[in-house]
């Protein structure tokens, strides 16, 4: 038998749960995707459902969002969606730069955050007898009251969805699951869903 993976984030598991015929399965093992991967810059398995006008809009905001955020922090900045020409449309620069000005404001309300941080969560769900899963959820923006997960942990995930999709709560609420599993310390999750 050839064993397939499946490499599981939050924005995936509510798409899994309507719809597993979405969910795109490689043909190798999770051992050998990771030596396969090993010298690449970008590992992240594509599922079919993401791939449209939409989903590459709302990518481009979220990078350049971080973008500026990072600029502002004085951190290097990322780029795999955004192109020079993005950099000069008011419909991609203004939202990003809301987004940005409210992860900045969170970032000096709470003392400290991160930028698409990631929690492991593979003992969340069990392997098949054909498929392996990796399971992993990673918000785009969480703030951290003193740069300590006691306490109030705030999540906020972006999205520049034109309709209401209970996907990203349900999203939200595996990500706050991972903080608590990994930080026991955690008191409470704020959950955020920031459209622009």
């Amino acid at each position: 038998i050839t064993m397939n993976h499946s490499i599981i984030g939050a924005n995936i598991m509510d798409r899994l749960v309507k719809c597993p015929g979405s969910l795109k399965v490689a043909k190798q093992s999770l051992e050998e995707y990771d030596k396969s991967t090993a010298n690449k810059k970008h590992k992240y398995a594509k599922n079919r459902i993401e791939c449209n006008a939409a989903t590459s809009y709302g990518q481009v905001i979220d990078e350049m969002s971080k973008n500026y955020v990072r600029w502002k922090l004085g951190v290097p900045e990322k780029r795999k969606f955004t192109k020079p020409e993005h950099e000069v449309d008011k419909s991609y620069t203004v939202p990003a730069q809301m987004y940005a000005r409210h992860m900045l404001s969170l970032r000096k309300r709470f003392g400290k955050c991160m930028l698409d941080p990631c929690y492991n969560m593979e003992n969340f769900i069990q392997d098949l007898p054909d498929v392996e899963f990796r399971v992993a959820f990673n918000p785009d923006f969480v703030a951290l009251p003193d740069g300590k997960y006691a306490g109030t942990v705030y999540i906020s995930d972006l999205t520049t969805g034109r309709n209401y999709d209970r996907n990203k709560m349900f999203q939200h609420i595996c990500c706050a699951v991972g903080i608590i599993e990994h930080h026991p310390e955690t008191t409470h999750c704020i959950c955020e869903v920031y459209n622009t």
